[in-house]
């Protein structure tokens, strides 16, 4: 059924009915007899763990009985509920990773940025050490930055279900950290420091571009 009232500008919201496909009957009406030959002595093959985790996964993705968000239209005022797929939940649960576990740690990343040599004194005394090290540890914060929103957006990105979005990032991101490593390694022969730059400029990358999808709206065109 699509979602949109009498004034609304926006395109009309279409919820994901899995449960009436073909596919959701027939795993949901043999799942469990099939797991249960799969534990069976005599049976050949054996279900991997991870195989029935994920086809139990299968069974609650689009189901709002496991896991809904509440969404508003701004222009006509209407509620209307999203169920989570596969990809929703895993971006939901990366969320709350971030907010938990990663974004604390931003003030000290943000402190050990601004004063290195003060941080490495703690651990040695030594000054030649510590003068070597600086570079690299400035190079790990400074990834950590940018990783932090750049996973965020990425999240997002993956949230969505748009695979082919999905993979052009990663490959983005991947030539580009390998190419940037080659080049200040291999050709220039700059320090390990500088090799590790290329982390930094991939996150960044990962950053812009999943920043400029969600940007240019093309998540309204999917089925979420």
């Amino acid at each position: 059924m699509d979602v949109q009232l009498q004034g609304c500008v926006a395109a009309p919201y279409r919820r994901r009915r899995p449960a009436d496909t073909p596919l959701y009957r027939v795993v949901q009406n043999h799942l469990e007899t099939f797991l249960s030959r799969g534990r069976d002595e005599w049976w050949e093959a054996r279900v991997p763990p991870h195989a029935e985790r994920e086809l139990r996964r299968f069974l609650e993705c689009g189901i709002l009985a496991h896991g809904f968000a509440r969404a508003r239209c701004d222009a006509c005022g209407h509620d209307f509920l999203i169920a989570f797929s596969c990809n929703t939940r895993r971006m939901a649960e990366t969320a709350a990773h971030l907010a938990d576990h990663v974004l604390p740690r931003v003030p000290m990343l943000a402190l050990v940025l601004l004063f290195p040599d003060w941080v490495l004194f703690l651990f040695t005394p030594d000054a030649d050490l510590v003068a070597a090290a600086t570079a690299p540890l400035l190079v790990v914060i400074l990834a950590a930055l940018i990783a932090v929103p750049a996973e965020i957006h990425y999240a997002s990105v993956v949230g969505t279900g748009d695979t082919p979005a999905v993979f052009a990032i990663q490959t983005l991101v991947s030539v580009t950290v390998l190419v940037i490593a080659w080049y200040a390694g291999l050709v220039l022969g700059l320090p390990l420091a500088y090799v590790w730059m290329a982390e930094v400029i991939g996150w960044g990358v990962c950053l812009a571009a999943a920043w400029a999808w969600i940007r240019a709206g093309h998540w309204r065109r999917l089925d979420v």
